[in-house]
């Protein structure tokens, strides 16, 4: 699932030529999407992660099938993208730079239950475990209520939507959304917006759908 039909199309004719690879389909972002791979019953998808929606359809595709693996396109090793994928149950991701030769290795790790994960992924997510056991350690601070429009921007943010797709959804300004955001944040005594998105998982936020 790309962002693009040249993108999917280009990259559906390589793999197909591929030795070991069988094709199932490509389509676009969205709700609708996410439901016809299901159908196909795929194995492994690959979603690009610098889509607006590409998280969410990752999120969807699991939610209905956890088996699946879920290779995201077009991610870095910056901590922020490692974590956001990392909790949005994907197996790993592949940089946009890589070759089809990277690529046909990729989905045959992941299709083996192996994780796709790069020295420098391995090592924020190992600091993100430790954090995350020092703050159970330490034991949490009790957080301040939310307001609706607040509540359902978290929402949003869980959804793996960017602060200007928020602002495009709710049709408010950008400058509004990241006050919102910032003060969520200070409100569940959090530093990022993934941690804020586990937060509301865990909250059963989740759940709700667009």
């Amino acid at each position: 699932m790309a962002s693009t039909r040249l993108y999917r199309e280009g990259l559906e004719r390589m793999l197909v030529e591929e030795d070991g690879v069988n094709v199932v389909a490509s389509v676009p972002p969205g709700a609708p999407a996410a439901r016809r791979l299901l159908e196909l019953g795929v194995d492994v998808a690959l979603v690009d992660v610098t889509s607006s929606r590409g998280l969410a359809d990752a999120r969807q595709l699991l939610a209905a099938n956890p088996d699946l693996k879920v290779i995201g396109i077009g991610g870095g090793d910056n901590a922020s993208d490692v974590l956001a994928w990392a909790e949005a149950g994907l197996a790993g991701s592949i940089s946009a730079e890589c070759s089809l030769a990277d690529l046909h290795s990729a989905i045959e790790t992941a299709a083996r239950g192996e994780a796709l994960c790069s020295p420098r992924a391995a090592a924020v997510l190992i600091q993100r475990v430790a954090s995350l056991a020092g703050d159970h350690a330490r034991g949490t601070t009790d957080t301040q209520p939310l307001t609706s429009r607040q509540a359902e921007i978290l929402r949003l943010i869980e959804c793996g939507l960017s602060n200007k797709a928020i602002a495009r959804e709710l049709c408010i300004e950008l400058a509004t959304v990241k006050n919102h955001v910032h003060t969520i944040l200070e409100k569940l005594h959090v530093n990022r917006r993934v941690e804020a998105a586990a937060w509301a998982r865990e909250a059963g936020l989740g759940e709700w759908q667009r």
